[in-house]
């Protein structure tokens, strides 16, 4: 395959992960409201009340750690091939949020994006190709790609897709074992 080739079929995939990237970030979010203005009062500066004491920060939520869904060995036992994770984001942010690639030139050969469960049906209309009737809520894409790249499921409360990527003009994770990878989150959520 010729260089411009690979080019060319790099900046396509690049399109994809900003487009799903832009389409699912702030799908969710509200806008930030502003707390109301206390109405002017005609005390004092030294008639005010004094401060309250600073309460302790709110708890954050926990993180989910995406990372336990597909391990590097996971990835390996159903490849036979040595990769590295190269990337992990634990948000629901429409990144990928985990990174797998070659371990020779880095290469990225798959990726696994989690968003919320209702990001399925959005995901569904606009990158289904066809369904995956093996796993219940999943489908392949995107459309009009043959072979497909990308296997799309829900499971709960979480959509997850699995992306693979072409690396020295193959791919080398094949159609099977995309299945066995989704089958692996899967069994994980």
């Amino acid at each position: 395959m010729t260089m411009n080739k690979k080019v060319i079929l790099g900046f396509a995939a690049g399109i994809i992960v900003v487009l799903t990237a832009v389409l699912f970030i702030g799908a969710n979010d509200e806008p930030v409201k502003k707390p109301a203005a206390k109405p002017p009062t005609s005390q004092t500066p030294a008639a005010a009340p004094a401060a309250p004491p600073a309460a302790a920060p709110a708890p954050q939520a926990a993180v989910k750690d995406y990372r336990k869904y597909l391990t590097v060995e996971d990835l390996i036992n159903i490849t036979g091939t040595k990769f590295k994770m190269t990337y992990a984001d634990m948000k629901f942010n429409g990144k990928p949020d985990l990174t797998f690639s070659t371990t020779d030139e880095g290469h990225i050969v798959l990726t696994v994006t989690v968003l919320p469960g209702s990001h399925y049906e959005k995901m569904y209309s606009e990158f289904r190709s066809q369904d995956y009737k093996t796993m219940e809520s999943a489908f392949w894409g995107p459309k009009n790609e043959n072979p497909p790249r990308m296997l799309g499921f829900r499971k709960g409360d979480t959509t997850i897709t699995v992306t693979r990527y072409v690396d020295d003009g193959r791919y080398p994770i094949a159609v099977e074992m995309m299945e066995r990878i989704a089958k692996t989150i899967a069994a994980r959520l």
